[in-house]
């Protein structure tokens, strides 16, 4: 288990912070630091624009090519949509991004304050 939580300095909305932390995730896993089994967002749109790349008219398709490519490199693995309350840890980690100003990175261990959280998750 590897978990990152970064804070992104911009206007973005919901959906541009889903595309920038799906695209900063996997290069973060491309450079060596976590191998991936797989990737799952709560964003379904996001999601099916994914799927969907090849007919998708989204003004995202840009960047859902990128994470599109970068997924490409990790053989077999595709992004998942799962429902929100089933990730409950991956909101408390996005919402620590908010009151950060760096990146917090943790491999091979469950952060202090997400442990309640993913335990509930894992239930």
């Amino acid at each position: 288990m590897a978990a990152l939580s970064k804070c992104v300095n911009g206007l973005l909305n919901a959906e541009n912070t889903e595309y920038v932390a799906l695209t900063y995730s996997l290069r973060w896993a491309q450079d060596g630091f976590a191998p991936l089994e797989a990737v799952e967002s709560d964003a379904l749109g996001v999601v099916q624009t994914y799927h969907n790349l090849h007919k998708s008219r989204s003004p995202f398709s840009g960047l859902m090519l990128d994470i599109s490519i970068l997924l490409s490199s990790f053989p077999g693995v595709l992004l998942n949509y799962v429902n929100r309350d089933t990730s409950k840890a991956a909101n408390c980690l996005a919402r620590c991004a908010l009151t950060i100003d760096n990146e917090l990175v943790w491999i091979e261990e469950v952060p202090k304050f997400v442990i309640s959280v993913v335990l509930q998750d894992l239930s």
